[in-house]
């Protein structure tokens, strides 16, 4: 590595942990809220409220321990995110230098610690930043295992054990494991017994102490907790490129010129890790179209396998200046995003309520409402009213604007000892229009 390369390098290194820490205290997003709750119950209770969500316990374990050495706050729990991501990073990093060189890991690392997908990761107190480095971990030992020429036990032991934490830190990790196994059928067949057994003694502990906990419990009692995944179309497939090239975009007009004028071709290698990384996100992308399970988050399980066919194909046209290039590119409308932060954030809005709501009043939070509920066919609404009729006319019409009443089921009770004297029914018109 010559001096520019060790500059380079460091410019990266330090933009990397900006990037993991900075911002690390603003108020709690999202499902950060819920995490953050959950592990401050006590450890059974935790383990019941996971056998009810459609997440593995793995992140929420580790995180369980965490907090109770470094506290519940918003820093302290994104501080292991934002830690797991640096891992990520640096291990990427030796495993790509490993594999052809510091010129193409430069550029690897560079384009993971840029990416806005392995950004968002750091700073959510969720599992996808533990998901990431399992997914790093899992590649460079399927590569030494199947390719690289270092098939023995120890390399095998250790392979099935990270797939094993993977498959119980969540589901998508399948989804890497099934582009692995193709991925050998396509480049070593030969070899497509052994990683079979691999595979299959990878998925063995899910499937004996955690499948049946998804199968009987949260398929059953959380129905909806997949309904705000919808099937993906064109604008899934452009944001996917967003949070995985990010500031890559800007340069990639340049860089397409001088891989023209140079007829560059990517390193022989890139073929294996391509084929993963097309299989492990277009199989749920395509599975999706029947019923969708995907979400642009659950995709980092192959961003690292974006950064090294990127890394072998770029390093073939340019040097230490792109990761410098992508590291000052990103760093400036990150730093400007984060500064936003706190204009009536989840902390501002709890206080509001706190100093202004009282007890009888209703907070309705309209984002959070799941609009793919309405598309459910066999949707319907039970409108019990008659206590407050300037407000049922509103409701009523609301319902009759996306809605269509089903008569045969509405009743006009006699009395109304219970607060409303009738019963309206409403379903949606793909119910209707395919039966009842």
């Amino acid at each position: 590595m010559d001096r520019h390369q060790r500059i380079a390098s460091g410019m990266v290194a330090v933009a990397a942990v900006f990037f993991a820490f900075f911002g690390a205290g603003v108020a709690f997003r999202s499902d950060e809220a819920i995490t953050a709750g959950w592990v401050g119950r006590s450890f059974g209770e935790l383990t019941a409220l996971l056998r009810a969500d459609v997440h593995p316990p793995l992140y929420y374990y580790l995180l369980f321990s965490w907090v109770r050495i470094f506290g519940a706050g918003e820093t302290a729990i994104r501080s292991l995110s934002g830690l797991l991501y640096l891992a990520s990073a640096g291990v990427l990093y030796c495993f790509a230098r490993r594999l052809a060189g510091s010129g193409v890991a430069l550029i690897a690392a560079a384009l993971y610690v840029t990416a806005p997908l392995a950004i968002i990761g750091a700073h959510m107190g969720r599992m996808y930043a533990l998901l990431s480095l399992l997914s790093v971990l899992s590649t460079w030992l399927y590569w030494d295992r199947y390719f690289g020429g270092r098939p023995g036990a120890r390399t095998l032991a250790a392979y099935v054990a990270v797939n094993v934490l993977g498959s119980f830190t969540h589901i998508w990790f399948f989804f890497l494991l099934f582009g692995q196994g193709v991925t050998i059928l396509l480049f070593a067949r030969q070899r497509t017994l052994a990683a079979a057994a691999a595979i299959a003694a990878s998925v063995a502990p899910y499937a004996i102490l955690w499948l049946p906990v998804l199968l009987a419990q949260q398929l059953a009692a959380s129905r909806d907790a997949a309904a705000w995944l919808l099937p993906p179309g064109p604008a899934a497939a452009a944001k996917l490129i967003l949070l995985y090239a990010g500031a890559l975009l800007l340069f990639a007009p340049a860089l397409a010129w001088l891989a023209w004028k140079r007829r560059a071709r990517p390193l022989p290698w890139a073929g294996v890790f391509a084929s993963v990384l097309l299989l492990a996100v277009g199989a749920p992308m395509v599975a999706s179209l029947v019923k969708p399970v995907y979400s642009a988050r659950f995709t980092i399980i192959g961003l690292h396998l974006f950064a090294l066919v990127a890394g072998a194909y770029l390093a073939r046209i340019s040097d230490y200046r792109l990761p410098l290039a992508l590291v000052l590119a990103t760093a400036a409308p990150f730093t400007w995003q984060m500064a936003r932060e706190g204009r009536c954030d989840t902390r501002w809005a709890a206080d509001y309520l706190a100093r202004h709501a009282r007890s009888r009043d209703i907070v309705i939070y309209a984002s959070l409402n799941r609009e793919a509920m309405s598309r459910q066919r066999d949707l319907r609404v039970f409108f019990l009213y008659g206590f407050r009729p300037e407000v049922d006319e509103v409701l009523d019409s609301r319902l009759r604007l996306h809605l269509s009443r089903v008569d045969e089921l509405c009743v006009d009770c006699d009395a109304r000892p219970s607060y409303f004297d009738h019963i309206a029914v409403y379903g949606s018109r793909t119910t209707l229009a395919g039966g009842r």
